[in-house]
């Protein structure tokens, strides 16, 4: 029997032994339920409960929806004059999604990247974009968070959706000053706090102007965030502005 050129047997027995060595002496377990995996973050059972966003959902903000709206749009698109094009997000905040977005952001998981950006992969090639001249973003980090986290997941979630989609992303926002911290925030108030605060960096003014921009960010909330970005890049010149999100907030008044 012919030998397929580069395999080899004795070479492939040593590698599942070591890997079957591994596994027993640092076992992993799932970050959801806290069943022992194999080498994975998040067992097999948990992942089938992320479920995608289906039925009805605003045209604009990607909200769900009970009924058909009029022109498409929740209640609260219809009376926004939004900066950026549209958000789509690939689940709602809630349930398993929610708690794995919370152990990527606040319990030290930066590997969940890996995951996570599969779904916003997933929403930009439904999507039927021309990439041919769209480049990425995302939603940068106070001094504050960063310092506390140790790193931005929006980056980490951007540099992946990069590498597998073939987009050049860059560090394009920044901060003009340290906002507050929205958690405690009604609607109004994070709108308010983000008015106005961001602005593109001025190392990658350039790569704004004409061009379409995918912004990434984990969740898509009040659209506070995502306006004052999308505002930020439209006045040096962005063409469209597209926000990807992980997940997206519903408010159950505002359908």
């Amino acid at each position: 029997m012919e030998e397929v050129a580069g395999s080899n047997p004795v070479d492939s027995t040593l590698m599942k032994l070591i890997k079957d060595a591994i596994h027993i002496l640092f076992p992993t377990y799932c970050l959801i339920c806290g069943k022992e995996t194999q080498g994975d973050l998040v067992c097999k059972e948990c992942l089938k409960g992320v479920e995608r966003i289906k039925g009805l959902r605003c045209v604009k903000c990607d909200l769900p929806l009970k009924s058909a709206p009029e022109y498409g749009l929740c209640k609260r698109c219809k009376k926004m004059k939004w900066s950026f094009d549209y958000n789509r997000s690939y689940g709602t905040y809630s349930g398993i999604l929610k708690q794995l977005i919370i152990e990527f952001k606040y319990h030290d998981h930066p590997r969940l990247a890996y995951l996570l950006s599969s779904y916003l992969i997933e929403l930009i090639m439904e999507a039927n974009m021309s990439l041919s001249d769209t480049i990425i973003t995302f939603v940068p980090l106070t001094r504050r968070a960063k310092k506390n986290r140790g790193y931005n997941q929006t980056y980490l979630l951007a540099r992946e959706v990069s590498r597998h989609l073939h987009i050049p992303y860059y560090p394009m926002l920044k901060f003009k000053k340290e906002p507050k911290e929205q958690i405690n925030l009604n609607e109004e108030e994070r709108l308010e706090n983000m008015k106005d605060i961001f602005t593109v960096n001025e190392n990658y003014i350039v790569e704004a102007v004409g061009k379409d921009i995918i912004l990434i960010d984990d969740v898509f909330t009040t659209g506070a965030t995502v306006e004052g970005c999308s505002r930020a890049l439209k006045s040096y010149g962005a063409k469209k502005v597209y926000s990807f999100t992980v997940a997206r907030s519903c408010e159950k008044d505002n359908r």
